[in-house]
């Protein structure tokens, strides 16, 4: 089977796990969480800035391993090694960050508002340390190339965490037996119910972890000092990488917070309206997201190829012309995937989606780039363009949100990840040089912002009914793809076949 199509089936798995999960979460959980009936504006409010202190709390516990192992894992010879130093570091790391944060769980729930709730934190620090202990497991899955098993087990994890809520929070309070009842009162220890958004998502992320176990069957665990070395040394600045990332994703809220004018109440309600839009383009964001998950064992499976430079840029064109066809759909039905946002009040933000979907296209070209310092193990250099981008991000919001509102954000999005592929191209071409096709790239991705904009010119001047509206991007979409086919069909030949 051609590599290529190797990696887009692998990408098609990743992305219906990752996929599949958003959706439950959305179309089931959101709706759930937000209702009256279950929690208040605030108690879901607590449930968010939550879930965010986890997400920077992963990037530190996991220590970005699971790349680190991809690179040692593939080399002739070094994948039990590797799997057992990186297992066996990040338990010792875990306990290191997990047992004392548990010890001082009352100081740190009191310095984040949350006094007399420690338990949060200690829920908060189990969750996380299971799911940090299956990132190497989950990582060999990647790396051996069984996306399939890798994909049941996130869907899996998912409807666990789905089934438990449910239950805490719906089934056994209307329908509990009284035994039922006892068990639930003496888990609820907050008293509102939130806590059983942490009880469900702790024994999700144990059952994974403990079916994850027999990825270690046949494994002799030993450490290898100087290995450890190598690891520490090739995944510190990707720590630093995944901080970034964070601030990068989330920074945008909080400065909307501080930048915009007009009471609380007004911001806030300008937030929700840029919210509900950032859900609109989370089709490309999976996408971007799966396309990761199997680009990156992809670059170190494919290392010793003699023409793996060449495979490695025909992936990326591969990329951008999915992306850019994903960009001008998309794009091109947002009449219809816009009622995914209940209230029409908040159709006033859909002009940040386009920005958004470039930006998420952008991202993923990034992680195209970045084989260079993977592969060469100059991964300082990720953290050195990870902290340009995020001051980037930070100098473009504090002056465009006040001037432009949530664009504001948006237009931070796109100028962070143009960043991050400008100087990651610069310096991958000096020391890893791969023969990018810069100008079909460029002019797809040029082509897709103009056919979109010639879309909305066309639909403002004729202001067509619904039905019109999308008959004319239908024509839009099947004139960049049929565009696409009669120029690529040589290059697709080539790459099926290779």
């Amino acid at each position: 089977m051609s590599v290529i199509k190797k990696l887009a089936g692998e990408t098609v798995y990743y992305g219906i796990s990752s996929i599949l999960g958003r959706i439950l979460h959305f179309v089931v959980l959101t709706p759930f969480y937000t209702s009256p009936d279950i929690f208040s504006k605030e108690e879901y409010g607590l449930v968010t800035e939550l879930f965010t202190y986890s997400a920077i709390l992963m990037v530190f516990l996991s220590f970005r391993m699971e790349t680190t192992f991809f690179r040692y894992g593939s080399d002739k010879g070094n994948f039990e090694k590797s799997f057992s130093t990186a297992s066996i570091f990040l338990l010792v790391s875990t306990l290191l960050f997990a047992v004392p944060i548990w010890i001082f769980s009352d100081s740190i729930a009191q310095s984040f508002n949350l006094e007399g709730q420690a338990y949060y934190i200690k829920l908060i620090v189990l969750i996380i340390s299971f799911d940090t202990l299956a990132a190497i497991p989950f990582a060999k899955l990647r790396l051996k190339n069984r996306p399939r098993k890798f994909a049941f087990l996130k869907v899996l994890n998912v409807l666990i965490n789905l089934t438990f809520v449910l239950l805490f929070l719906w089934f056994i309070p209307k329908h509990g037996s009284e035994g039922l009842l006892g068990l639930h009162d003496k888990m609820n220890l907050d008293g509102t119910g939130v806590i059983f958004v942490f009880w469900s998502g702790l024994i999700a992320s144990a059952l994974i972890f403990l079916s994850l176990l027999f990825e270690y069957k046949g494994v002799k665990l030993s450490f290898d000092f100087s290995l450890w070395k190598k690891m520490l040394r090739y995944t510190l600045p990707l720590v630093v990488v995944g901080l970034c990332a964070v601030f990068n994703k989330e920074a945008g809220y909080l400065l909307l917070k501080y930048l915009l004018d007009g009471d609380m109440e007004s911001r806030r309600a300008l937030i929700g309206i840029y919210s509900a839009n950032v859900k609109l383009a989370v089709i490309m964001s999976l996408f971007t997201q799966a396309y990761n998950y199997a680009v990156e064992p992809f670059f170190f499976n494919n290392k010793n190829r003699e023409d793996n430079r060449q495979l490695y840029a025909d992936s990326a064109l591969l990329y951008v012309l999915v992306g850019a066809t994903a960009f001008v759909g998309i794009m091109a039905f947002l009449p219809i995937l816009k009622i995914i946002i209940q209230n029409e009040e908040m159709y006033v933000g859909l002009g940040v989606v386009p920005y958004l979907l470039f930006a998420y296209i952008l991202l993923g070209v990034y992680y195209n780039l970045s084989v260079w310092f993977k592969l060469t193990d100059r991964t300082q250099f990720a953290a050195y363009i990870a902290v340009a981008s995020s001051i980037v991000t930070a100098i473009v919001a504090v002056i465009a949100i006040p001037m432009f509102s949530y664009y504001g954000v948006a237009y931070a999005a796109v100028a962070c990840y143009l960043v991050m592929v400008s100087l990651s191209y610069y310096y991958g071409r000096k020391y890893y040089p791969i023969p990018y096709n810069l100008a079909k790239i460029g002019m797809y991705l040029g082509m897709a912002v103009l056919l979109n904009y010639a879309r909305v010119k066309v639909v403002g001047i004729l202001e067509p009914a619904l039905l019109g509206e999308l008959m004319i991007g239908a024509i839009t979409s099947c004139l960049f793809v049929g565009l696409i086919i009669l120029r690529e069909q040589a290059y697709f030949k080539r790459i099926l076949g290779k």
